[in-house]
């Protein structure tokens, strides 16, 4: 994949470059059939790319404006296709207007650089909007960047500050109810704790494994929830395991929440769970 897209880029950039030594040698040599030629080029590429936006969203745009469902509008492909378009299409304009208006003259550098910087601009602007319709953009271009936003995207909200949360961990292990075997790993935990609630990304298995019964759980995600952590039971039990005697299962989040429910006192050692969180 990455070879793909130094390969794509280095031929970017090689047309680019051809654009920049034509729009000179064509300024410098012959600026009024350059003029023509370019002019022409660029309003069929603009039409072009501008017909196959229209042919294919104007009857969609007209169902949406009826109340009436379209089955052609495929939101995953034809929304980020838009939103290219939105932002390169106006750049076209820009660019074509700027060609046809345009006056020549005498050769130099300011406008061979001025004349080059519009056509690259309409280059750029109108790859832009061909690779949209092209199956590298919906095959292989949308899932990379959707790939992209999930990880950037939390999964859960955390309000704490890094010292917060080194406090809650060193709680956790001061009181008893998570078990470290020496400094090192004691270090280690610490950090993958403390990168969980900060990137609000949760992991593939539970890290960490508490000593606490279904009430002291409850009791324990309640106290995170009314500290700034927007965490779920069901979020919850995807950080943390529990340990069971004897081989027993897991808990669940109904079964947290019926014995939380049926509880007639508070939890057991609440003194040391609340003492977690006082930073």
């Amino acid at each position: 994949m990455i070879t793909n897209y130094f390969k794509l880029y280095g031929i970017i950039i090689l047309t680019l470059a051809t654009i920049v030594i034509i729009v000179f040698f064509g300024l410098k040599f012959q600026p009024g059939y350059f003029k023509i030629v370019s002019s022409i080029l660029i309003i069929s590429i603009f039409l072009y790319l501008t017909w196959r936006f229209i042919s294919k969203y104007a009857f969609i745009y007209a169902d949406i404006m009826f109340n009436q469902k379209s089955n052609e509008f495929n939101v995953d492909i034809d929304k980020p296709r838009l939103f290219i378009y939105s932002i390169l299409w106006p750049f076209m304009i820009i660019a074509v207007a700027a060609v046809i208006l345009h006056r020549p003259q005498d050769a130099n550098w300011i406008e061979s650089l001025t004349i080059s910087a519009i056509h690259v601009l309409f280059a750029l602007a109108s790859f832009g909007c061909f690779f949209t319709w092209t199956s590298n953009f919906s095959e292989k271009f949308l899932p990379e960047i959707s790939k992209i936003f999930q990880a950037r995207r939390k999964e859960f909200d955390s309000s704490l500050s890094k010292l917060e949360l080194e406090s809650i961990f060193d709680g956790l292990v001061d009181h008893g109810f998570l078990d470290i075997i020496d400094h090192s790993t004691f270090l280690h935990q610490r950090q993958i704790f403390i990168k969980i609630f900060q990137t609000g990304k949760f992991l593939d298995s539970p890290e960490f494994q508490l000593k606490m019964d279904n009430i002291q759980t409850h009791y324990f995600s309640e106290q995170l929830k009314k500290r700034g952590i927007n965490l779920t039971l069901e979020g919850y039990l995807t950080i943390f395991s529990h340990y069971r005697a004897n081989e027993k299962p897991q808990p669940t989040p109904g079964s947290i929440r019926a014995s939380a429910s049926k509880a007639k006192k508070g939890p057991k050692r609440k003194n040391d769970l609340d003492s977690i969180f006082q930073f």
